[in-house]
């Protein structure tokens, strides 16, 4: 006797493909996971070793409005994060010209992989005092002076 009515539901074959893809989903997913984790942690350790950079920075700024920064290399110590990581930071600084400095902090911790991650902020420190700072600023173009508004 043959059927003439169509089959309904699933086969074998179709439910073993569908296990098949569905395991293979799940292993890339996994894998992923772990890729994606390792990303989030270096992240979090780049964004330790900015505000520790930001932090020497803003005591550069510091010295420099009290007229105490001198040129040469600072060592502004070690530090840890909650994870135990071990961050160095050396601040160097120099005259360029008037008054001005250049800053350079470098922030320095241990990879993954044995090799140390490197964090560098550069920035121009300019002198605080008004004389200075008028005397170094150049004038504005005729066109974007700024003039009262009389009525």
């Amino acid at each position: 006797m043959t059927s003439t009515e169509p089959q309904r539901g699933f086969g074998l074959i179709d439910a073993l493909v569908a296990l098949l893809l569905l395991t293979l989903g799940v292993v890339v997913a996994m894998r992923h996971e772990r890729l994606i984790a390792a990303d989030i942690a270096v992240a979090g350790q780049r964004t330790h070793a900015a505000a520790l950079a930001h932090d020497a920075l803003d005591a550069v700024r510091a010295r420099a409005a009290l007229g105490a920064l001198d040129p040469g290399t600072y060592e502004h110590g070690d530090h840890a994060d909650r994870d135990g990581t071990r961050y160095e930071r050396h601040v160097r600084t120099g005259a360029v010209l008037a008054g001005h400095r250049f800053v350079q902090v470098e922030v320095r911790w241990p990879g993954r992989n044995g090799r140390a991650r490197v964090l560098q902020a550069i920035t121009l420190v300019v002198p605080t005092d008004l004389q200075d700072a008028a005397r170094l600023a150049s004038p504005a173009p005729p066109d974007l002076r700024w003039s009262p508004v009389t009525r």
